[in-house]
């Protein structure tokens, strides 16, 4: 009996290693699956009183999204239209992305920072290159030609390749110039997958993602008109619940782009 008993024990625990390593932090909104997660320190973690596995699986609550094996980096779509684009920008998710704002020289044209480092902005160049579309080489010819139309923030005497499709305010002013320019509304349904937006974080920090086509949604609550953003602004690469966490300053569509 006590062999049996020590058994189950293992069985047991071999579950809730297993399935800790494969949670979804709920209330983040963060639904890209995290290796090794740890419980969040303000949630209380108690098994007291489970009496069965299938009740410790439903305790910890598991949001899983069905797996999808990202494309290449280097792979690029055939076609520019919503479906791809809407594929692109999962194929962007990556946890394991450092945030990295440092100045880094870089090829022109289709240059990119190292490929587990970046930045807001990078996030939404990596989604467009992927379909075949070179936010570097778009972003420079227009600032080479309309220079003075684009945010003297910086100190420039002329265009960057290397820096200036890498910062919101200049990415704000290329999409307002070449996509289309959407209303800014408290409506989640009005934030169509693929659809860029842009926040002012306050201080003069400016943050920018893209809507993707994954609702938000946990064990208790689904809202098919809210969708998950892909942005970074910290921890890698990731889908989150924020569209509305911060004040709205931009909101653009850049499939149909000019």
């Amino acid at each position: 009996m006590k062999i049996k008993k020590y058994l189950t024990i293992i069985i047991v625990v071999s579950a809730i290693s297993v399935t800790i390593g494969m949670l979804i932090t709920k209330h983040s909104g963060n639904i890209q699956i995290l290796q090794n997660a740890t419980i969040p320190q303000d949630e209380e973690a108690t098994f007291e009183g489970i009496e069965n596995l299938d009740e410790l699986l439903d305790t910890l609550a598991v949001d899983a999204l069905p797996e999808r094996i990202p494309m290449p980096r280097d792979h690029i779509y055939p076609e520019v239209n919503q479906t791809y684009l809407e594929l692109a920008i999962l194929d962007e998710i990556d946890r394991n992305i450092r945030y990295d704002p440092s100045y880094v020289r870089i090829a022109y044209p289709g240059g990119d920072v190292a490929p587990d480092r970046g930045v807001c902005t990078d996030v939404i160049i990596r989604v467009y290159r992927r379909l075949g579309i070179d936010l570097q080489k778009k972003v420079h010819e227009d600032m080479r030609a309309n220079f003075n139309l684009y945010p003297d923030r910086w100190g420039l005497k002329a265009p960057d390749t290397n820096i200036d499709h890498r910062r919101v305010p200049n990415l704000m002013k290329f999409f307002s110039r070449h996509g289309e320019v959407l209303t800014i509304t408290d409506k989640p349904e009005d934030y169509k997958p693929g659809n860029i937006v842009c926040w002012d974080l306050g201080g003069g920090i400016l943050h920018i993602g893209i809507v993707s086509n994954r609702p938000v949604q946990s064990s208790e609550y689904r809202d098919d008109n809210l969708h998950y953003i892909l942005h970074n602004i910290c921890c890698g690469q990731i889908l989150e619940d924020c569209l509305f966490r911060w004040k709205i300053i931009g909101h653009y569509n850049f499939l149909n782009h000019k």
